[in-house]
């Protein structure tokens, strides 16, 4: 039903274009502050004219709605600033011994990230743990890294 969603019997592939097309239009009249975070549902009750209290399969759509334009951005960066950091790191483990072992477990972290961004096109979870778990990981990693790559360079100093 991707390419033709008439062909669903269902109705549930029209339901959810049409949550769409509605959370898109939320989203423009209230594209600086939105409706306020966690009221997607509430947004589109209003809109759809009877309480079904179903947000719209994408998270992307759901921050717009929430947190209107702008709070969408900032997650957007968020998630890209996530992911160049473990392509930093993995970087960095293929030219430096100190952090090597990191290199595999950075290319988990963007695999994830990828995955966490198809994902979300599709799915209602935008305020669930998934993403803030492979986010905090790729954090974490960082840091790791940064603390590796001191504690080897002062190692070195020291044998100097």
């Amino acid at each position: 039903t991707i390419a033709n969603i008439q062909a669903d019997e269902t109705g549930s592939a029209q339901g959810r274009w049409h949550d769409v097309v509605m959370a898109a239009g939320i989203v423009s009249h209230n594209p600086i502050v939105g409706a306020g975070i966690g009221n997607d549902m509430l947004a589109l009750n209003k809109y759809r004219g009877k309480e079904t209290f179903r947000s719209v399969h994408n998270a992307y759509l759901q921050y717009a709605v929430d947190l209107g334009v702008p709070g969408l951005l900032l997650f957007v960066w968020l998630h890209v600033r996530c992911f160049r950091s473990a392509r930093r790191v993995e970087q960095w483990s293929t030219s430096d011994e100190a952090v090597r072992p990191l290199g595999p477990l950075a290319a988990g972290v963007q695999v994830s990230l990828a995955a966490f961004f198809v994902a979300a096109m599709f799915h209602p979870i935008a305020y669930q743990f998934y993403f803030f778990s492979i986010a905090g990981l790729a954090v974490a990693l960082k840091n790791t890294c940064r603390a590796e790559l001191t504690r080897a360079r002062l190692t070195d100093v020291g044998a100097q």
